[in-house]
């Protein structure tokens, strides 16, 4: 088993605004767009189920892990960020 470097919340950031914009493809956003602190939902990024199952599968696979199977809903990706700076503390 690889063993994974710590990431800052910066790093997790950067990381986290690239697998949105790869879900958000055909909503034509760009990376240098995206803010943490927006919602990922309805009035903020707009993520519907699908997306939002889509966002979780990939974060499971470039984490090993994701907030949502760990029964949280994260509101946008700073939350998200801090969840993966929790479980790697």
């Amino acid at each position: 088993m690889a063993v994974v470097e710590p990431m800052s919340k910066s790093e997790i950031l950067i990381q986290l605004g690239k697998i949105l914009a790869i879900v958000l493809e055909g909503k034509e956003i760009r990376l240098e767009e995206i803010d943490p602190s927006r919602s990922l939902y309805e009035d903020g990024y707009g993520l519907n189920s699908m997306d939002t199952a889509t966002f979780a599968a990939i974060l499971s696979e470039e984490f090993s892990s994701d907030p949502y199977m760990a029964g949280e809903v994260p509101q946008n990706l700073g939350e998200i960020a801090d969840y993966y700076n929790r479980i790697r503390a």
